[in-house]
């Protein structure tokens, strides 16, 4: 799905495979989105797989080098920014779901989320060795300067609802932003650039904690001021911004397994998104869910879960990017890099709490044989 050339990687390589069959919930994916491609080439790497994120890396600073204009979230495999959003008309669709698009008009949304992303993934790479100050300067300033001014914004969301709104868990990337960058100007010595973030940072991270709690839900909202439940909450532990076993995470977590879940797979939302057709459950978000049982300690209930959705995949072991409860059915396009995202950074989390769990329990049993107990 990584297009060599470049470095660019796909999201799907499919188009209009629909998330309800029957209806017009049909996108094309075969482009480059900024967000989908970090937390890919950042599970790649976890999983030992560096040259990918390399290369992704380089696709992006020639982006910045040459062009001076605003990043869009996402864009051709080359670079393309124009992709105008049209129906083939002339074509029935998987099961006559209609319409058949090709272009999507989502690359001219605004999606706060990828400032965050990206700052966290450039700043994974610092960790490495593997940045310079031209990347901190055309990557990580550049994203972090768009949070503190963007921040408050009304956007499309990672779920790119195109009717923009005020998401919290967008704003929580803002704080992402702002927080990967600061580590890197401290470290790298860009004093002023870390000292101007700090108090908006600040400010960021207290206006999630008091306005986007919902109180009557006892959880993080969908948005500042509502009530609605939204999965993509549960990236909250898995970027830093709060610990799983913090009381208002834990409740999230739990109140998303009792509200979005059905069995081991999870819906995105259940409010109204303004497309026709109820869509499937969003299968990156039970393995999103993976990773904060994980973080709970609750390892038994994460490798039960875990087991339950290896067996949701096809005879390739492949995932879509939706899936029918009620069927079993594949849904949306395919195969769905952000899915397989998931499944890797949640395996790998749940295997290193697995080994430091018995490494604990070994030290404990060495030291009660010690005691003489």
């Amino acid at each position: 799905m990584q297009y060599a050339p470049t470095g660019a990687m796909v999201a799907a390589v499919t188009t209009s495979l629909p998330e309800s069959i029957g209806t017009l919930r049909n996108w094309d994916y075969r482009y480059s989105w900024i967000r989908d491609n970090a937390l890919s080439v950042l599970a790649l790497s976890e999983a030992g797989a560096s040259r990918e994120a390399l290369d992704y890396a380089r696709w992006l600073i020639n982006l910045r080098r040459h062009s001076k204009e605003k990043l869009q979230i996402m864009m051709g495999i080359g670079g393309e920014r124009e992709i105008p959003e049209t129906t083939l008309d002339h074509l029935e669709g998987y099961r006559r779901s209609s319409p058949v698009r090709v272009g999507n008009a989502a690359s001219k949304q605004l999606q706060l989320d990828v400032y965050g992303i990206l700052a966290d993934y450039v700043y994974f790479l610092h960790t490495l060795g593997w940045t310079t100050g031209q990347v901190y300067e055309n990557l990580v300033r550049y994203s972090a300067d768009r949070a503190m001014k963007e921040w408050q914004s009304p956007d499309s969301g990672i779920w790119e609802i195109r009717e923009p709104k005020t998401f919290v868990e967008s704003t929580m990337w803002c704080y992402v932003a702002l927080d990967r960058a600061s580590k890197m100007a401290r470290e790298l010595g860009y004093d002023e650039d870390w000292q101007r973030w700090a108090p908006v940072r600040k400010k960021i991270k207290s206006h999630i904690l008091s306005e986007g709690w919902s109180e009557k839900k006892k959880a993080f909202a969908m948005v500042f001021g509502g009530e609605d439940l939204d999965a993509a909450n549960l990236l909250m532990p898995l970027v830093g911004f709060l610990p799983a076993k913090d009381p208002k995470m834990s409740a999230t977590i739990q109140r998303i397994r009792e509200e979005l879940s059905e069995d081991d797979l999870i819906y995105r939302y259940k409010v109204d998104d303004g497309q026709l057709g109820k869509e499937g459950t969003f299968t990156v978000c039970s393995f999103w869910m993976v990773d904060c049982l994980t973080r709970l300690g609750k390892l038994r209930e994460a490798e039960g879960l875990l087991n339950q959705l290896t067996k949701r995949s096809n005879h390739l072991g492949l995932y879509s990017e939706e899936i029918d409860p009620k069927t079993g059915e594949a849904l949306g396009n395919f195969p769905q890099a952000y899915t397989h995202m998931g499944l890797i950074t949640a395996s790998v989390h749940l295997e290193e709490a697995r080994r430091k769990s018995g490494l604990i329990r070994y030290a404990k049993a060495i030291s009660n044989k010690i005691s003489g107990r």
